[in-house]
């Protein structure tokens, strides 16, 4: 991996640890996941967890939104993850092409 693009991963991960973060706060503040049997009673790291598993679109089934909010929260989590995803991968890719290579020199 070239060092120039060390700052660009840096940031990728910065970025989604905020938003992770942020949404984890939002989860676990307000109540809005409970665990497969239902209880609400979800630690901090609970909700960073389902947040991340969120993000990343894994989802693993162990933890679920508690109410519509929770859902809409999930939903609106998930679009975003895929939507970083996808701007972070189509910079990565214009920075391996011929042609940025050429405007480079």
């Amino acid at each position: 991996i070239p060092n120039q693009w060390f700052p660009l991963i840096i940031l990728y991960l910065f970025a989604s640890a905020m938003v992770v973060g942020q949404f984890a706060y939002c989860f676990w503040s307000f109540n809005l996941v409970v665990d497969s049997d239902g209880f609400n009673s979800l630690s901090f790291s609970d909700s960073v967890y389902f947040s991340t598993t969120t993000f990343t679109t894994l989802g693993f089934g162990d933890f679920k939104p508690s109410n519509m909010v929770g859902r809409y929260f999930a939903a609106g989590e998930a679009m975003l993850g895929t939507l970083h995803m996808v701007i972070f991968v189509a910079i990565f890719l214009s920075k391996l092409s011929p042609t940025h290579a050429m405007n480079a020199k």
